[in-house]
């Protein structure tokens, strides 16, 4: 059908109310109603994709006039199966009001191919709107309905985000981890691994009642210092004798490790009767 041109920017889209009332209104009350805008179509001899051929209008939505076929003669149900298919009703039906008076029912279906139960869901969908039954006139047996004919586009589904990675659970805080001290020596050198494996051995065998300042003395000795001066140590603002050191019950460990060498004698001077 050759489709009625429209001046540009004009679409014809018509309100659910306006379908009932005026288009729908007027085809059932006279049979000889035409309007350019709908066009009149057996939609059980046609197949949803060659319903826009035969429309008056439209490019995206296709409106037609169609009875209803009734699938018996005596019943009330609609013989809604073509050739390739058949429409199955989705949903309830939907009242439409004018104002505070209704005036129709709008129903939705969906066109399937094949039979019944397996036929196979499309994308094409109708809109049929029918006049409420309590009317001032009573339509005849061919019931008249007008019907909106559309294609669904499908829904296009946005990329998911990859959610951020949790932060580390070091104790570091996402902070990086500074290197071991033994990382600086060469791991070749066995006397250095050898200090640090008795450094922590004897370490981790004394008892906590020991003193800040013979931990600090036996630390020293084990990692090989050996100060000039033994008998006074500094500490703080503070000078202490090396007696003020107690070792406790540690003798047996602090005897054990290596200790210092005690510092050279000078020759014995006799003339002088002195060290």
């Amino acid at each position: 059908m050759e489709e009625t041109q429209l001046p540009p920017g004009f679409r014809f889209h018509p309100t659910d109310e306006e379908l009932i009332t005026y288009y729908l209104t007027n085809k059932v009350s006279d049979f000889e109603f035409t309007t350019r805008a709908v066009a009149d179509v057996d939609l059980n001899k046609c197949e949803p994709w060659d319903l826009p051929a035969k429309a008056s209008m439209g490019e995206r939505e296709w409106y037609f006039f169609s009875l209803r076929d009734r699938k018996y003669p005596t019943g009330l149900r609609t013989n809604r199966a073509t050739e390739a298919g058949y429409w199955k009703t989705t949903g309830k039906d939907k009242e439409i009001f004018r104002g505070s008076a209704l005036v129709g029912m709008k129903k939705t279906l969906v066109f399937y191919r094949g039979r019944a139960p397996k036929g196979e869901k499309t994308n094409w969908v109708m809109h049929e709107y029918r006049l409420h039954n309590k009317l001032s006139f009573k339509p005849s047996k061919e019931e008249w309905v007008v019907c909106r004919i559309f294609q669904k586009t499908a829904a296009v589904k946005r990329p998911q985000q990859t959610p951020p990675s949790p932060p580390d659970d070091s104790p570091s805080f996402g902070m990086p981890v500074p290197p071991s001290p033994l990382q600086n020596y060469n791991t070749n050198d066995a006397n250095v691994i050898s200090s640090w494996n008795a450094a922590d051995a004897a370490l981790s065998s004394w008892p906590l009642s020991l003193s800040m300042n013979s931990l600090l003395l036996t630390a020293l000795q084990l990692r090989g210092h050996q100060p000039d001066n033994y008998g006074l140590m500094p500490f703080g603002n503070h000078e202490f004798g090396a007696s003020s050191f107690n070792m406790g019950s540690t003798s047996g460990v602090v005897d054990s490790l290596p200790q210092p060498l005690p510092p050279e004698q000078p020759p014995y001077n006799v003339d002088s009767n002195i060290w």
